[in-house]
């Protein structure tokens, strides 16, 4: 009880001390944390999540390490929660790994609640997004499975309480920083959750308009540095890590024009969601080597919250 009234009073400060109009909110490892969205039509947008240790004050116990986090943290709260009115996720090794043996963690989550565009389609089809020239494409949530019986009934339904896995990095790879995509609603793009079942695709998405938006880029080799002034914090709309063009860092071999390291959103959102500055290098040591050969550059677009 003691813990959870000092956890409250310090997401109480936290939100005080920064512009951002969201909400934080941590708990000790082993517990739950809940979250929600009291208005109607609004529903979760998770910018940051960590389960590790970070400090020797919240939640204490035994302490080997203050700098351990769970690097799929962001990824498992988001597929929780993002496009839900309320979500709720445990704290232990079990959902994220064990960052840090023999340390007591504790998981802290940085979200808002939002107003979101759906849009679906049946299985077999495809799903085109756009917004205003100018605008970026930001995708809060996506499912290719099936949660009813209702939508899309014109095939077979042998579960209605599939989903697929991928949905979410699929859809955010493809369509985020973007001012519209396409994307085919089938199994050849996200696997099969339910094999026998007709499925369908929804996606909740935002658009993010030209001035919200800032972009910055630099070459392999080099670290990239974010930052937001007064008192914002960063939200990572999109990333690629590989190479698209000739003309951006021409300095070195080029085989590939159509590289991209398909983890590259998750790590940069993982290393700066959340926080008012963060750098990151752009090398195959953090992303992989998409093209090997290619000599590639690190693009990111993100807003200040």
């Amino acid at each position: 009880m003691y813990f959870a009234l000092l956890l409250s009073i310090v997401t109480v400060l936290v939100n005080l001390a920064s512009g951002f109009e969201g909400d934080v909110q941590t708990v000790c490892e082993h517990d739950t944390l809940s979250i929600s969205c009291c208005d109607d039509g609004y529903v979760l947008s998770v910018i940051a999540a960590s389960y590790g240790r970070h400090d020797r004050t919240t939640c204490p116990g035994p302490t080997l390490t203050t700098s351990c986090d769970a690097s799929s943290s962001l990824n498992v709260v988001q597929k929780a929660c993002n496009g839900k009115s309320s979500c709720s996720v445990t704290a232990s090794n079990f959902v994220f790994g064990d960052p840090c043996f023999l340390t007591f963690k504790y998981m802290s989550v940085t979200y808002d609640c939002i107003q979101v565009e759906e849009k679906g389609v049946c299985e077999h089809q495809t799903l085109s997004l756009s917004c205003n020239d100018g605008d970026a494409l930001s995708i809060v949530s996506a499912s290719y499975g099936r949660h009813d019986r209702t939508t899309c009934p014109s095939g077979p339904i042998v579960s209605t309480a599939c989903h697929a896995g991928t949905s979410l990095d699929v859809v955010q790879n493809k369509c985020n920083g973007k001012s519209s995509c396409s994307i085919a609603a089938s199994n050849s793009v996200f696997g099969d959750p339910c094999w026998g079942t007709f499925k369908y695709l929804n996606v909740g998405y935002q658009c993010i308009t030209d001035a919200q938006e800032k972009s910055k880029t630099v070459c392999e080799h080099q670290a990239l540095s974010l930052s937001c002034d007064n008192g914002g914090i960063l939200y990572v709309i999109a990333a690629s890590y590989g190479r698209h063009d000739r003309v951006t860092c021409g300095s070195g071999p080029i085989i590939s024009t159509t590289c991209h390291a398909g983890k590259s959103l998750i790590v940069v959102q993982q290393a700066c969601n959340g926080k008012s500055s963060c750098s990151i290098n752009a090398s195959n040591s953090v992303f992989g080597d998409p093209c090997v050969g290619t000599f590639k550059y690190l693009a990111v677009k993100y807003q200040c919250l």
